[in-house]
């Protein structure tokens, strides 16, 4: 899946997210840490090493070091950071717990196992990636997504074009539960899907035409509203305040703004602005011919974890 597209638009989320607590210069260059702990383990099941991977978004490199743990379950990575990174620690092949840390930070996480062997993790109090945490779970409210196409006999429209839209909101959002599904006409769907926390709804059709094709997310929080338009624009527009519970644009003028926060430009003939890096080609393929050439790759996911999107196919 596109997942340097996926990448941008999570770290663009979360930080704005977090723009209305603290200001923040996003690209710096400081060394960050994690002190980290793996809690409620034997030392004969404790893993003995486990990998901390990141991105720079400046030169597409995935960067990972492997960092020894303690008999005792203590581990500690110090890094180099070039702007915020949201990725994961390796613990093995199938097991990974998601990290945020900004540059010149130190971040504390204490892991653990399940009963189903599940890993969780608790961040220190004040790190930016509990702040994240906090904001990712409590402040989103509603989504809407629009996946609108010209007709398409050429193939399965469920299979080879929904799996997108479906298979980045569940990265996005976690995983899915269809609510409601109602087809509207041939190939073209309405769903209704709960996320652990927050309810979206999503229009895929094949209905409308290719000339116009489209491709939106509208993301509704407590701050605002984030408007994805053709996977190339990101906005937000802050939510007015209000006043003893009124809402202050209903008794004085509001001027709207539109903090732009992401927009692909043609004009510049950089790589971040060439379509088929913006739109997750360009990794994907970066990443196929390493691993043909030196048998490994940046890519630290497998095929597992898109079963929750083929579960949401098969419901519909």
């Amino acid at each position: 899946t596109n997942m340097n597209k996926k990448t941008i638009i999570t770290i663009l989320l979360v930080l704005v997210a977090m723009a209305g607590q603290a200001q923040e210069i996003f690209f710096r260059t400081d060394s960050a840490s994690i002190i980290g702990k793996i809690a409620g383990l034997e030392t004969e099941v404790m893993p003995k090493q486990i990998i901390v991977a990141w991105n720079n978004a400046l030169t597409n490199n995935m960067r990972d070091k492997t960092v020894d743990v303690s008999a005792d379950g203590d581990f500690t990575c110090r890094m180099q950071l070039h702007h915020p990174v949201l990725s994961n620690l390796v613990i093995s092949e199938n097991n990974m717990v998601p990290f945020y840390l900004m540059p010149g930070e130190t971040l504390h996480m204490e892991l653990k196992q399940d009963a189903a062997g599940h890993w969780t993790c608790n961040y220190g109090d004040g790190s930016a990636a509990k702040k994240v945490e906090r904001l990712r779970k409590e402040q989103l409210i509603s989504y809407d997504f629009h996946y609108l196409t010209g007709n398409y006999p050429e193939g399965n429209a469920l299979l080879d074009l929904y799996i997108h839209p479906l298979d980045l909101v569940t990265f996005l959002f976690g995983k899915p539960e269809i609510l409601a599904c109602q087809q509207v006409a041939p190939a073209s769907y309405i769903l209704m899907l709960r996320h652990p926390h927050i309810v979206g709804t999503l229009e895929l059709s094949t209905a409308y035409t290719w000339t116009s094709a489209e491709e939106s997310l509208k993301v509704c929080t407590s701050k605002g509203i984030y408007r994805l338009s053709q996977m190339e624009e990101l906005t937000f527009e802050p939510k007015p305040s209000s006043l003893l519970g009124i809402p202050y644009e209903k008794i004085h003028k509001h001027n709207k703004t539109v903090e732009h926060l992401y927009t692909q430009n043609n004009f510049i003939p950089t790589l971040p602005n060439n379509q088929i890096y913006s739109q997750g080609y360009y990794s994907e393929i970066q990443s196929f011919i390493t691993s043909v050439e030196h048998g490994h790759s940046s890519v630290l996911t497998d095929i597992t974890t898109i079963k929750p999107t083929y579960e949401v196919l098969m419901g519909i």
